[in-house]
């Protein structure tokens, strides 16, 4: 069974839902970047908002295979780039190496990565997928296509393209 059929989350609604939020975040981006007064209006909480759905319904999707986003995430970097060390897999936006350990460590545990010494230095560590996890993260990425198509579709590359730059220059500001 795919992840998508596993979840209740109607796409739908879902897809409905994040037409709505970036039609209204399009028309405040253009409203003077004023004080308002109602939170709603606020960009930042907007945008805020926007993340958490989508963390929630990718959380949704992730639950019957047992791991989080953020372990879907460092599946995902090792599917780049196999037998990484720790420090690579951290987000470059957050300082959270001590997390990484945790994530590692369950991932570890659910036969999906192992770690083994690094052939230049025995000292350091790198993680690598494992069978297992190489054959999950595959699976998780075709499922992922198909519904970031179905979140999109209503969109035109100019618009996407848009919403991308939208994103990096303020990512730029945040990350310097």
């Amino acid at each position: 069974m795919s992840w998508m059929q596993a979840t209740s989350v109607d796409m739908s609604h879902f897809v409905g839902y994040l037409t709505n939020v970036l039609s209204l975040l399009e028309s405040q981006i253009r409203r003077p970047l004023a004080a308002t007064d109602r939170l709603e209006q606020a960009h930042a909480y907007r945008l805020q908002r926007l993340g958490r759905g989508l963390r929630y319904h990718l959380l949704k999707h992730l639950e019957p295979y047992g791991i989080t986003p953020e372990q879907y995430l460092i599946l995902f970097r090792l599917k780049e780039r196999d037998g990484r060390g720790q420090s690579e897999l951290v987000d470059p936006g957050f300082d959270d190496r001590a997390n990484i350990t945790h994530l590692v460590n369950q991932l570890e545990k659910g036969r999906l990565v192992e770690r083994r010494a690094d052939e230049s230095d025995r000292r350091k560590r790198q993680v690598w997928l494992t069978d297992t996890g190489r054959d999950l993260i595959h699976s998780l990425l075709d499922d992922a296509v198909r519904i970031r198509m179905k979140l999109f579709q209503d969109f035109d590359d100019d618009e996407l393209e848009k919403l991308i730059e939208f994103v990096d220059r303020i990512e730029t500001r945040l990350y310097p």
